[in-house]
């Protein structure tokens, strides 16, 4: 009887204990990360970025600061939100404080992450001494700038961040032997186009002078706008080419595609990754710090019903041998 008593009390302890634990790393991630707007990275507003083509940070030093103050209040919001949220679940009932622990966890926990991605990208996009070219937009340019802006391009394939970071220059070099199909107008670019120097909408141009017949046939309507940015008799080349695919796929388009060889990364602008990194990459860190605690007293009650079963018959007393004399 001793036996069976404390092992309830040991199973009881365990219980408690578990979910003190969850309780406590609930807490504690409830201040990690903070809110941030994507469309504040790299210095952007709506009239000065659609009046130039290409346009980044050139001081890598500052970045996190001036990050941290145009990104909606990211590093005040945070903790006001976290700890309001925090101050008004010890009033509440269990069930109301986990779903507001777990729904601001979530948020804090994309927040962070977006925010590390941009920054990082953003540092290393201006360490890079490449030049940039500014025009201004004309009307057909830039109702075709907003309009793939205003897009959520469809990304199957991203890229882990920190991997793509470390072997970025690299795949620019791979890609950079490629074939050049569209030649760039001198008139506006004076110099040879290195990558990111230029952009048209949320495409390189770069890239675009290196793309598949089937990537100007899907984006036709965003490139087309910004003819005057290459050759003419090249420009009339691909136009006819274009012309022949859509006698082939009906016209139909797909605004969502991308070069299957290329990484998505290095088809968007600078600009589009650096204010969107969490379309294009992935990365581990900044995780959600604890899951629904309803889940987790479920798996420990479970477990704890089973060393009840297995301590009930480890405690049952042994039936004692009855041993048998013989008389010889």
């Amino acid at each position: 009887m001793k036996k069976r008593i404390l092992s309830i009390i040991m199973v009881f302890v365990f219980l408690f204990s578990s979910l003190a634990v969850v309780e406590a790393k609930g807490r504690a991630g409830g201040f990690s990360g903070g809110r941030s707007s994507s469309k504040s990275f790299g210095g952007y507003s709506g009239s000065s970025s659609r009046s130039k083509i290409g346009s980044f940070s050139k001081s890598p030093s500052g970045s996190s600061k001036s990050t941290a103050k145009s990104s909606s209040g990211y590093t005040g919001s945070a903790a006001k939100s976290s700890g309001s949220s925090n101050a008004s679940s010890s009033r509440s009932l269990p069930g109301s404080y986990s779903t507001k622990s777990n729904t601001s966890n979530s948020s804090a926990s994309a927040s962070a992450k977006s925010t590390y991605m941009a920054d990082t990208y953003k540092k290393q996009s201006s360490s890079r001494n490449y030049k940039t070219y500014e025009q201004k937009l004309n009307a057909e340019q830039k109702k075709a700038y907003d309009n793939s802006y205003s897009r959520s391009y469809k990304v199957n394939n991203r890229l882990g961040f920190e991997d793509a970071m470390r072997t970025r220059a690299n795949r620019i070099n791979i890609i950079d032997r490629r074939p050049v199909y569209v030649g760039v107008n001198p008139f506006y670019f004076g110099g040879p186009i290195h990558y990111g120097s230029a952009y048209v909408g949320v495409w390189d141009l770069w890239f675009l002078m290196r793309a598949s017949d089937l990537f100007w046939y899907h984006h036709w309507h965003d490139i087309s706008a910004h003819r005057d940015y290459f050759e003419a008799r090249k420009f009339a080349e691909m136009e006819q080419r274009v012309k022949a695919l859509e006698a082939k796929y009906n016209g139909v388009r797909d605004e969502n595609y991308l070069d299957p060889d290329v990484d998505p990364d290095l088809q968007f602008s600078e600009e589009y990754v650096s204010k969107n990194p969490d379309k294009v990459y992935y990365t581990n860190k900044h995780a959600v710090p604890s899951s629904n605690p309803f889940v987790v007293l479920i798996v420990i009650s479970g477990i704890a019903v089973v060393l009840i079963i297995i301590i009930r018959k480890l405690s049952k007393p042994r039936p004692k041998k009855i041993y048998n004399s013989r008389i010889y």
